[in-house]
């Protein structure tokens, strides 16, 4: 299932390069949640000097923030500068929502036009942008609690605990919320409707939305792998070059051919990006999809 999964979400994203820009924008949000475990490890090891860092955090980042609060406060241009920053900030995020539901809902429209279905899709992005941005608060709540309100007192083992808690409760979520925007876009059903739904689907299917994602990491790390290959062609190509230029004395070329391999370079990284994510939430909606197709079949 997931080898005709991974290349039916190819299939569609590579035949549609319009999902591309939707897939670019979703790079913005997506989290792979191997990753998150990877770093939660990574962290945890890292526990022997948790009582100097979090003490560092807050003799030094507080003040911090009290100064920019100061800052942005003290005259009126300063505080429209902040709501044009907050307003760019949503807009970029309500982007990103609405790409996500886009990117769902095509695993369901495959072979329809997107403008048939795109207000469709309009229609409850603000369901998908509130949904990100509740998980968004509340993982920063627990990032807050966890830095500035941490006890240093505490044995070293209850930080271990407190700490694997946290990243599990980042974990789970993530999960969950890709299913509820499934249920949003594919059910048609209401945000909080969706997300009680996408906890029973994700605890009744933990296991195969697991493996999906840590397969997931392993194309992604091929694709970084990627990227790096090109990087290093290119880099090489311009060395060469440059030497022969420099040669001829065609100094103003290197430069040029420098600009035109960096620019080569961006387009492909962009291009790379915004089909490998484009691909990744197909693959999460058909999956979905398998597995609601195979419960009706039993």
């Amino acid at each position: 299932m997931f080898k005709k999964n991974f290349r039916e979400a190819f299939s569609l994203v590579w035949k549609n390069p319009f999902l591309w820009l939707f897939g670019f924008f979703t790079s913005f949000l997506i989290n792979n949640e191997i990753l998150i475990l990877i770093l939660s490890v990574d962290k945890s090891l890292k526990l022997a000097n948790l009582p100097i860092n979090l003490s560092f955090l807050k003799e030094n980042y507080l003040p911090l923030l009290k100064n920019l609060q100061q800052q942005f406060f003290s005259t009126p241009t300063n505080l429209l500068i902040l709501f044009l920053i907050i307003f760019i900030s949503l807009f970029f995020f309500y982007l990103s929502s609405f790409s996500q539901g886009v990117l769902i809902k095509n695993t369901e429209n495959k072979g329809k036009k997107i403008r048939e279905w795109l207000q469709e899709v309009n229609n409850f992005s603000l369901k998908i942008f509130f949904i990100n941005v509740l998980i968004l608060l509340f993982n920063s709540f627990l990032f807050y609690l966890f830095i500035f309100k941490f006890n240093l007192n505490v044995p070293p083992l209850f930080s271990f605990i407190f700490l694997f808690i946290v990243f599990l409760i980042t974990f789970i979520l993530s999960f969950i919320v890709r299913y509820t925007i499934c249920f949003i876009c594919l059910e048609k059903k209401g945000l909080f409707s969706s997300l009680k739904e996408a906890t029973k689907f994700f605890f009744k299917n933990w296991l195969i939305s697991v493996i999906n994602s840590f397969l997931i990491f392993f194309v992604s790390l091929l694709a970084d792998g990627l990227i790096l290959f090109i990087s290093q062609e290119v880099r090489f190509s311009f060395s060469v070059f440059s030497q022969i230029f420099s040669y001829f004395h065609l100094n103003q070329i290197i430069w040029l051919f420098f600009f035109i391999n960096l620019s080569l370079l961006f387009i492909i990284f962009l291009i790379i990006i915004s089909i490998l994510f484009a691909w990744q939430y197909s693959v999460w909606g058909l999956l979905y999809l398998r597995i609601k197709e195979g419960k009706k079949e039993d």
